[in-house]
């Protein structure tokens, strides 16, 4: 008797999750699909999905677009700065998880390739 798969579906929240683990700790995606149960074909349309420069991981559209207007906005309230230190903070946090992805794959092309990609401190110019 054949066993019907069910299709399972994933929240965005969920999806990032498992993209900012694979991007912050460099995993093989058979490491990350088995550390979290999910098919390795998911994975894959995930990282197309979301790749590591767009909005999925990078910052999310409402914050781009308040960080890229330069207009002055009205904090008078001490409620409307707390929320604007929130959102700096959501900002800081996914821009700092943007930069360990862009770290690590450094850290992956330099171990493969052999080559060093960054200078090292007190090279000279």
């Amino acid at each position: 008797m054949e066993r019907k798969r069910t299709r399972r579906t994933y929240s965005r929240e969920y999806k990032l999750e498992v993209l900012s683990y694979h991007y912050t700790h460099g995993e093989h995606r058979r490491k990350t699909c088995e550390r979290y149960g999910i098919d390795e074909s998911s994975l894959r349309l995930w990282l197309k999905t979301y790749p590591i420069e767009k909005k999925g991981v990078s910052l999310q559209s409402e914050l781009e677009e308040a960080m890229q207007t330069n207009q002055p906005q009205e904090l008078d309230t001490q409620e409307s700065l707390q929320k604007r230190i929130e959102a700096l903070e959501r900002a800081l946090e996914y821009e700092r998880m943007r930069c360990r992805g862009y770290e690590k794959l450094i850290e992956i092309a330099e171990r493969e390739e052999g080559i060093s990609i960054l200078k090292k401190d007190g090279a000279r110019q």
